[in-house]
């Protein structure tokens, strides 16, 4: 009960259709790793490693996917259920008895004997702080003797805090790097959340504005890497449609209105005046 009430069962989510993609390289060479190390008994816990934006929640359901559909998979993982613990909803419920909660959702996922949890979000659960706990201490004895397996996501930044701060915690994770996207591979992913956008907004996007997206979010989405530099783009131009179709036009437009910029190439008179700025200057 407690682990229903404080945390997602993505499994679940795949079997009710909410997760849907196709193979993409970027994604299945991390989750071959993912494989492999958790369908060892000595390697229960992982932590992956990435950037804000390079889809390592995403990573965790292609994981899902794989073990649920895959025959080929390790004994040790087939038919068990991947939970992400909701990060927010823990803290909250657990004030001054986290240790106690924790316990508990572990012991409930040790019992059913098919689950494996996923700490989303991970700095979470090791900072101290408004709106944050360190659970280090109370972490490392599961992480050493749970037999549940526990995966943790880490932007670069909070895993070197981590590793500052608790050396002897970081020794207890297989640690794997999720890589950044490419163009390609972005664009690809970008064509399959667009049919989730297109629902939610009534919208249609033209391939090009796919491309923009990944274009102008290189530009002006510094604090995220890709694919999530163009998922935030594209997700933004859906309110600059024209006629329910969101194009090139359309994500320029949204940069522009958020970044404060100009982006959009110029119309033919006014390209024409700046071609011939100097001249213009000097004639004056």
């Amino acid at each position: 009960p407690f682990l229903n009430k404080l945390s997602h069962n993505m499994t679940q989510n795949i079997v009710n259709g909410y997760f849907m993609h196709r193979d993409f390289k970027v994604h299945n060479q991390t989750v071959d790793e993912m494989v492999n190390a958790l369908g060892n008994l000595n390697n229960a816990n992982l932590a992956l490693v990435g950037k804000p934006g390079v889809g390592k929640t995403t990573t965790v359901y292609s994981f899902t996917q794989r073990i649920l559909t895959d025959p080929k998979v390790p004994g040790l993982l087939r038919f068990k259920d991947v939970y992400m613990l909701d990060a927010n909803t823990l803290l909250a419920e657990g004030k001054g008895k986290m240790e106690q909660l924790l316990s508990i959702v572990l012991a409930e996922a040790s019992r059913s004997k098919k689950v494996i949890l996923f700490f989303d979000d991970a700095k979470m659960f090791f900072e101290e702080g408004t709106g944050a706990t360190d659970l280090a201490n109370v972490l490392r004895p599961l992480l050493e003797n749970s037999p549940v397996p526990m995966i943790f996501a880490f932007s670069e930044q909070s895993w070197q805090e981590l590793s500052n701060k608790h050396p002897e915690l970081v020794a207890v994770f297989n640690k794997i790097v999720v890589p950044e996207a490419d163009k390609e591979q972005t664009v690809q992913i970008l064509e399959d959340y667009a049919l989730l956008v297109e629902g939610i907004f009534k919208v249609v996007y033209t391939y090009q504005a796919l491309v923009t997206s990944y274009n102008l979010g290189s530009r002006y989405q510094q604090d995220l890497a890709f694919p999530g530099k163009a998922i935030k783009v594209m997700e933004g131009a859906a309110s600059h449609a024209v006629n329910g179709v969101v194009d090139a036009s359309s994500v320029e437009q949204s940069i522009e209105a958020t970044h404060g910029v100009k982006v959009s190439k110029a119309s033919a008179p006014e390209g024409k005046q700046l071609l011939n700025l100097e001249k213009n200057i000097h004639a004056h």
